[in-house]
């Protein structure tokens, strides 16, 4: 594709949300050969204007954000003129995207990840989500045998290949594993302030396996206060990394009062990379911070336990639910799309 030839990722939501579309994105940036910028300068981690990825990973696959050119083509042309803005201020200032869901949304700022053969010098993009799915049919030729393997084992890839932590946060990940952790851990992410996961079904799963190897240590990642007291008052040797924790039940990138947001994202990844770290990881992937932990896991993918409800749906069943929230997507843009 050339040395001018761009793919500029932008950042929305929380960290898992972001991860997860910049390791699409990377994998993109493999098969059409664009160097890949990372644009996370919108103020959720570090103040607004400081670009917060290259102070949180490393990557020998993402280049300066300086290099961005100041002019160019660019791909949804709705991004002209506009690359300096963050994806939430795109979302807030157009008109037109409040009439759309949050899924046709992200698409009108995306540029079509389905297809290589794009003129454009820049295309931008940014989603909540992973989205291997549209890049799929474009592996060939050395990554053909990628194609039916699961979208999370791909991206296990990516993240294992083209995405390390800072490593001023791997040296503390380091520094907690020699100081604290037992031979065997066990890993525990729950995500408790938007009330996503069951601590019931929690308690059940690492009960079943303390009940088979009592001395195992579990270290739990958690951004609720009232989870972490209950989990030290429960069980023996549980290692939690040093971080702020809210009182209140709202998500932590949401919160006004914060006193040091990158501080609280180092925190973050430090506790992706000590889950990742574990011998058996017990996650709901609902949360995308919990998909992240997997993919940084060496855990052997049985000694995984996702406690998502949806994987105990039946494929053929899941299959049909999709296709009717495609089919719902699609009426909703029918009537109330821009005309």
């Amino acid at each position: 594709m050339g040395a001018n030839k761009f793919l500029l990722v932008k950042g929305i939501a929380g960290l898992g949300n972001r991860i997860m579309f910049l390791l699409s994105a990377l994998l993109y940036a493999r098969l059409s050969g664009r160097r890949t910028l990372v644009d996370w300068c919108d103020g959720q981690y570090a103040g607004y204007g400081c670009n917060a990825f290259p102070l949180l990973f490393e990557s020998t696959s993402v280049d300066s954000l300086a290099d961005l050119p100041e002019h160019g083509s660019v791909e949804p042309p709705l991004w002209q003129g506009r690359l300096q803005h963050s994806a939430r201020e795109m979302w807030r200032t157009d008109v037109h995207s409040r009439t759309w869901s949050p899924e046709e949304g992200w698409r009108t700022y995306t540029f079509d990840l389905s297809r290589l053969d794009q003129p454009e010098d820049i295309l931008v993009g940014w989603s909540f989500y992973q989205q291997v799915d549209p890049i799929r049919p474009l592996l060939t030729g050395p990554y053909a045998v990628w194609r039916r393997r699961s979208s999370m084992w791909i991206l296990r890839q990516i993240m294992q290949q083209d995405l390390l932590p800072h490593s001023e946060v791997a040296d503390r990940a380091q520094h907690i594993r020699q100081a604290s952790f037992q031979p065997k851990m066990i890993g525990v992410h729950l995500r408790y302030t938007d009330r996503k996961s069951n601590p019931k079904a929690f308690h059940r799963r690492l009960s079943s396996l303390l009940e088979t190897d009592a001395q195992s240590g579990v270290f739990l990642a958690t951004d609720s206060l009232e989870v972490e007291r209950e989990f030290r008052s429960r069980y023996p040797n549980v290692v939690t990394a040093a971080k702020w924790l809210p009182d209140a039940n709202v998500p932590m990138h949401r919160q006004d009062d914060c006193p040091d947001p990158l501080e609280m994202a180092r925190s973050a990844v430090l506790d992706m990379c000590l889950l990742g770290a574990c011998q058996q990881l017990i996650v709901d992937t609902r949360s995308s911070f919990s998909c992240v932990a997997s993919l940084m896991s060496a855990a052997d993918e049985r000694d995984i336990y996702d406690l998502n409800p949806a994987r105990l749906v039946p494929p053929r069943l899941r299959h049909a639910l999709w296709l009717a929230g495609v089919r719902a997507s699609y009426k909703w843009k029918k009537w109330n799309g821009p005309q």
